[in-house]
């Protein structure tokens, strides 16, 4: 019964659920032209892909007083709910626990965008795109960020960007077939995500990652950072 169930429920509530979004955010647009014309301090937001590193810049932030989140979609087998700040499964759509968990079921994406939007203003993401990343409006985020106010920072992790066709270091390269063979295969699909936030960004920081990167806006450097803190506490 559970599918059936299911399928019940996305077929009655997608028209509903898609038309409130709409109405959602043509509100959220408006609300946020008020209140970015007031000139306040940015709010950031970090997600959702599960790298480590988007925690520690997000803590990094907060401490020079901005609002800042990681929202992540899973964790990495490393890593657990205490890693990051916020899951998309944690969400509350309508406050009706029986009724959020189908629309997060479904929907997840869509909400995640939506939180994120009406909260935040600078969104942190990497090559693999953002919380749209998975709908059919992917190709359609950065421009409905834009609409909206929001500014685009896009960060290398080294799966959403090493297409092997373009990597120089020949050594590199051999190193990333003895252990992921397989990732060969999507250079394409990876060029294509490259070449839509190459475009759209406002800014691109890559590390030493730029391979037939089409532009980068900080001089590379190695941007990923081990917190000392933490690692101090482990070995005592």
């Amino acid at each position: 019964m559970k599918p059936i169930i299911l399928s019940l429920f996305k077929l009655l509530f997608s028209p509903m659920f898609f038309l409130g979004l709409g109405a959602l955010w043509l509100a959220t647009l408006l609300e946020r032209r008020i209140i970015r014309s007031r000139n306040e301090k940015p709010r950031l937001i970090w997600g959702d892909h599960p790298l480590q590193n988007n925690q520690y810049w997000s803590n990094s932030l907060k401490k020079c007083d901005y609002k800042s989140v990681t929202l992540m979609k899973w964790t990495q087998v490393y890593q657990n709910r205490s890693t990051y700040d916020l899951f998309t499964d944690e969400l509350k759509v309508t406050g009706l626990s029986f009724l959020d968990k189908y629309l997060v079921f479904f929907y997840a994406p869509y909400i995640a965008f939506t939180f994120a939007i009406k909260n935040y203003d600078i969104f942190h993401h990497h090559f693999y795109g953002g919380f749209l990343s998975q709908t059919i409006l992917k190709k359609l985020e950065a421009q409905i960020l834009h609409l909206m106010g929001c500014k685009i920072v896009i960060t290398g992790v080294g799966g959403d960007f090493y297409r092997y066709n373009k990597i120089v270091n020949n050594s590199l390269l051999t190193g990333f077939l003895l252990c992921y063979p397989d990732q060969a295969l999507y250079d394409n699909e990876r060029q294509k995500r490259i070449n839509y936030w190459v475009k759209h960004a406002d800014c691109i920081m890559n590390g030493f990652q730029v391979d037939a990167l089409g532009r980068w806006d900080v001089m590379p450097f190695n941007m990923v950072c081990i917190e000392k803190q933490s690692i101090a506490l482990q070995t005592v």
